[in-house]
């Protein structure tokens, strides 16, 4: 049997990381069509550069917008094969991983999938380390049908359910809300390593930008699935109960708390000011 995927990355200024992601997916083995495309969005550093000289078997593709959405389209229309996977410039995929998915995807016929994700913090600081214990315990990880946070697959039937990526400041938010809960499909045998905040401070920018990309989505969807009926996207915060019987755990429970309450209230106060926000990278874990 044939299997094909074309892998999809939108790059904006990545010459920290495009190596470690690039060499994550060019050893990929077992497809028989396999492709990868770099897309290049108003990059001004060495991305481009490093992508064309060293990747030969990597196709760059360039746009003058600095816009990951505009990116996300664009490689989705330069690109071959289905299943289609978008992975995020700062994320490394296990040996095997896009194999596995795909097989995974075709025995299924899931229109919409991920590998399971694995946990990295040794470069963070000992605060974030504790955010980064408690957050992994949270439904968006352990529901068991996790699409997003940086990589998703989407089979041609899938794809045909939009038109284009919208305008949002988080895909990973609209793809897997597009899809009921057992349509998603979490892999297990494969997973990928999504950098991770380095210190408080980082986390607490990428929480404000978080809390707005949600607002945004919700005002832009308003007849969106129901989260109520949706473990990974879950409201609410009951399940930190549960780690407090542990006191091992209240070190993490209280800095989680305290960064999303704080980022919560920051993200308010900046969706009243300037209405919604860009969506810019975390340079903590780029330098």
């Amino acid at each position: 049997m044939t299997f094909a995927a074309s892998v999809i990355i939108p790059a904006h200024n990545e010459e920290a990381v495009i190596r470690q992601c690039l060499d994550s997916i060019v050893t990929q083995q077992g497809l028989d069509e396999f492709e990868v495309l770099v897309v290049c969005n108003g990059c001004t550093d060495q991305t481009a550069h490093i992508v064309t000289t060293e990747y030969p078997t990597v196709r760059l593709v360039e746009s003058p917008m600095a816009s990951k959405v505009a990116a996300l389209n664009l490689g989705d229309v330069e690109a071959t094969f289905f299943p289609k996977l978008f992975v995020d410039a700062d994320v490394t995929l296990s040996p095997g991983c896009v194999r596995t998915l795909v097989e995974a995807m075709h025995d299924t016929a899931k229109p919409v999938a991920a590998p399971t994700v694995n946990f990295d913090p040794s470069k963070a600081s000992w605060a974030a380390k504790q955010f980064h214990k408690i957050w992994r315990k949270s439904p968006y990880f352990t529901s068991g049908n996790l699409v997003g946070a940086g990589f998703y697959a989407i089979s041609k039937d899938g794809r045909a359910r939009f038109d284009e990526f919208p305008d949002l400041l988080a895909d990973d938010m609209f793809i897997p809300m597009s899809f009921d809960p057992d349509e998603r499909l979490s892999v297990d045998g494969c997973h990928f390593t999504p950098a991770l905040a380095r210190q408080v401070r980082d986390l607490v920018r990428i929480e404000v930008r978080r809390h707005t990309a949600v607002a945004q989505f919700h005002e832009t969807f308003p007849d969106a699935l129901d989260r109520s009926t949706d473990d990974a996207f879950a409201q609410g915060h009951g399940w930190l109960k549960d780690e407090l019987s542990d006191p091992a755990n209240w070190p993490g429970v209280a800095i989680y708390a305290g960064v999303k309450l704080w980022s919560r209230i920051a993200g308010h106060l900046r969706l009243r000011k300037d209405g919604t926000s860009e969506w810019t990278q975390d340079r903590s874990t780029r330098g």
